[in-house]
């Protein structure tokens, strides 16, 4: 998962607001949010690495989905979250929808994409992600959860690139350790990977 810090919002989110200081979830969806949205949108691809918030998969500027991290609607809605920029990361679009934000829905996480977060998982070399299973782990329950939420292990695809990229960064340590920075800088799933080394 990407360790999210949020930055200064882009200025159509604060000029939209302004325009609409009672604006109310519906209006998301409005024309007149629009330009808001693609402008965070791409302010959160940059400050992703052009990675999905979730899965680590590259994600272009203009796709996926603006993801609202703690949800507008359901049961467990922050409809007063609704336009904060602080609540927002990009998500892909999963073909079938079977994993991050669409999975997740109007689901609250129960550890979100955040510096650190990612002290709760570790990837196994067949690219499956788990929890990291030590005496005294900090919230292994809640790192369970989040990864069932998200649908992290249930993509096929996803896990063999997972796993494939995983053979990559052990074959950097083996031959070229000076390159490891490099490569995590450049690499998909670069948080989940440096995590389990």
């Amino acid at each position: 998962m990407v360790e999210l810090q949020h930055g200064q919002e882009p200025a159509e989110l604060s000029v939209f607001r302004a325009a609409y200081p009672a604006a109310q979830v519906p209006l998301f969806e409005d024309g007149a949010f629009q330009p808001a949205k693609l402008a965070a949108k791409a302010a959160l691809n940059s400050l992703q690495g052009g990675l999905c918030v979730y899965c680590e998969q590259p994600v272009t500027s203009t796709g996926g989905q603006l993801e609202h991290i703690k949800p507008k609607r359901g049961a467990h809605a922050r409809q007063d979250l609704c336009f904060v920029y602080s609540n927002y990361a990009q998500s892909c679009n999963h073909p079938r929808g079977t994993t991050c934000g669409q999975k997740k829905g109007d689901e609250r996480l129960p550890i979100e994409p955040a510096p650190g977060c990612n002290v709760h998982w570790t990837l196994s070399t067949d690219g499956t992600i788990d929890r990291i299973r030590v005496e005294n782990s900090p919230w292994p329950a809640e790192a369970e959860a989040t990864l069932a939420l998200l649908g992290l292990n249930d993509d096929s695809d996803l896990v063999d690139r997972r796993r494939d990229w995983f053979r990559s960064l052990l074959e950097v340590m083996r031959t070229d350790p000076r390159g490891l920075s490099n490569f995590l800088q450049s690499a998909p799933y670069r948080y989940i990977l440096a995590a389990s080394i």
